[in-house]
């Protein structure tokens, strides 16, 4: 066997790994996010309905929030898919995509209709996290008419309590901009706490199959 042959299999070897470690990576922080959507605050206090749909909702706007971080770049860096955060945010986002079809299936969809279904979910996820971004860059006027528009578009609720959800989506977004890399790549808790906006204690959970466990639909 050639030196080529033998550094090829290596690099082989070595880019499965890269992979694995990234699937795991990716695999607690989605775990994290999933927990913090599930927030009782959200949904007691602040007039998220208790549905599927609001669970979803709640979904869509933490992950659009960590995926922006994850692909965003320091002044002076150059951007690149490979940089580990970017790398990250896809393996993210491909988990939630298989945690959509696997919730598709179990709430009883035909299976022949699981892949046109998903692409309608993430569909509404590039529509709503485009909203939100829009809302973000513009100003808090901007995010409370995006959140009406999307996540309370079929919900009355109290000026105060869409104020509240802008409030806690830019506090949470002021934060994720200046926590280290390796937070996010140890799966430690990237949230502020939902109630008090306070920061949750750093816990790394690593679970052993988070498309049958985090359950958004569940």
């Amino acid at each position: 066997m050639g030196i080529n042959s033998i550094i090829s299999g290596l690099n082989v070897v070595s880019a499965m790994r890269q992979r694995r470690d990234y699937k795991r990576k990716a695999a607690v922080l989605y775990k994290v996010v999933v927990a913090q959507a599930r927030s009782p605050f959200f949904y007691e206090r602040l007039g998220v309905p208790d549905t599927l749909d609001g669970r979803y909702d709640m979904l869509v706007i933490h992950m659009a929030l960590l995926l922006r971080r994850l692909s965003s770049f320091a002044p002076g860096d150059r951007p690149t898919r490979k940089a580990p955060l970017p790398r990250l945010a896809q393996y993210l986002f491909d988990l939630m995509e298989k945690d959509l079809k696997h919730n598709i299936r179990r709430i009883g969809i035909q299976e022949t209709a699981i892949t046109r279904e998903t692409r309608k979910m993430l569909r509404a996820f590039y529509g709503r996290a485009y909203s939100y971004e829009m809302g973000l860059r513009e100003g808090t006027p901007a995010l409370v008419q995006a959140l009406r528009e999307n996540l309370y578009r079929n919900t009355e609720v109290s000026a105060d309590q869409v104020a509240a959800m802008a409030g806690y989506i830019i506090r949470q977004e002021e934060r994720l901009k200046v926590l280290p890399e390796d937070d996010f790549l140890e799966g430690r808790q990237v949230f502020a706490a939902a109630e008090t906006g306070e920061d949750s204690a750093s816990v790394t959970v690593v679970p052993p199959s988070v498309a049958a466990e985090s359950g958004v639909a569940s």
